[in-house]
């Protein structure tokens, strides 16, 4: 960040205006199918999941972060179940068959009985889901959160910490003047953080004064 504008802009990171930093950094997240952490760095997010098919770590930057009103609630079905569902009905109609010619009744029961807990669990596929928080990214890409784990509270909490925390590195990264931009590159970047909501619009106007006046 260029020096001059620190010294003549009102607009720095440490203005009375703007909230206090999160002190909310953390959030682990657990269901029956999987684990998140996620943990807020100063440039982006640590993001560690563990499920049936994977454990892995990933670092998504503030950078790659859409517009908070792009991110939106989002139902995950778990088709680990349904294909234990699909596979017991199989091993039913299996059983059934070959028992059919020596034992009718008993592979009729077996049979039965073995489908009827795979159908169950097809049901309960259809009933069961995880509701989560999809995060916006660049290039279409997604990060879930799993949607009031572990509360309400602390997730809207760590959410609000979590855009808070991008606010405040994308002022820092790009709300100065560069003089060695042209005019209209730096408006078009103002306008660009107002549309992001990382700067107000009384923030917007003043600096398009300084803008003004520095490329006269």
């Amino acid at each position: 960040m260029p020096e001059t504008y620190l010294k003549q802009s009102a607009f720095s990171l440490e203005d009375e205006s703007l909230p206090k930093q999160a002190t909310v950094k953390e959030l682990k997240q657990r269901t029956l199918f999987a684990e998140k952490h996620f943990i807020i760095q100063r440039n982006g997010v640590d993001y560690y999941k563990k499920n049936f098919e994977t454990d892995s770590h990933e670092f998504i930057s503030f950078a790659d972060f859409e517009e908070r009103k792009k991110s939106r609630k989002y139902a995950v079905k778990h088709p680990i179940i349904f294909f234990i569902g699909l596979g017991i009905i199989l091993i039913g109609l299996l059983r059934a068959s070959l028992l059919l010619d020596a034992h009718y009744s008993k592979s009729l029961l077996a049979g039965g009985l073995t489908i009827s807990l795979g159908l169950f669990i097809l049901l309960l596929y259809r009933l069961v889901q995880t509701n989560c928080f999809l995060i916006a990214l660049e290039d279409d890409k997604r990060m879930f959160m799993l949607l009031n784990k572990p509360n309400q509270e602390d997730f809207e909490n760590f959410l609000e910490a979590m855009y808070e925390a991008r606010r405040r590195n994308y002022r820092e990264n790009y709300f100065y003047v560069n003089e060695e931009n042209d005019k209209r590159t730096e408006l078009s970047r103002m306008k660009w953080l107002l549309n992001e909501d990382i700067i107000t619009k009384e923030e917007y106007e003043d600096i398009v004064d300084e803008i003004n006046l520095k490329f006269m």
